[in-house]
């Protein structure tokens, strides 16, 4: 059986990932998809380079008028988790072209700003949780944890 699919050069898959600092490209999403794996010699990664106009006929976005060159090269793909690899090519109507590009385009201007120094990360504190939880002499007072 012949593969009509127009999968990605694998240069392709090497580079996509580190344009976008091995973030997913959803903006909602924006996980990282590469991490320290058990085995010493191995990492994990859940990062897919994803088709923005699917690689075969009949796929989620296919566009008949696309070259093979066109459909695999860079410009066609973004980096997403597995996740939101999945919920693009099953719900194309609510992730077209347009919203991938636009997606693509955000994730690397982030990247860039995040080299050059000009965009911080954002550092997650612990909350403040405030609870009505202790007891004293009958009556009760609010203590931070």
């Amino acid at each position: 059986m012949a593969n009509n699919r127009d999968d990605f050069k694998k240069v392709t898959i090497e580079v996509l990932p580190k344009r976008v600092g091995y973030l997913c490209s959803n903006p909602d999403c924006r996980k990282l998809t590469v991490g320290a794996n058990e085995v010493p010699e191995k990492a994990t990664s859940i990062g897919i380079a994803a088709h923005i106009t699917a690689a075969s006929s009949g796929g989620p976005r296919y566009d008949e008028n696309l070259s093979t060159e066109q459909r695999t090269h860079i410009d066609n793909a973004i980096w997403l988790c597995s996740n939101c690899a999945t919920m693009i090519d099953k719900d194309e109507k609510k992730y077209p072209v347009g919203t991938l590009n636009e997606w693509k385009i955000q994730a690397e201007n982030e990247s860039t700003q995040k080299l050059r120094g000009e965009l911080k990360t954002k550092k997650t504190e612990a909350p403040f949780l405030e609870a009505d939880l202790i007891r004293k002499n009958g009556g009760r007072y609010n203590q931070g944890y």
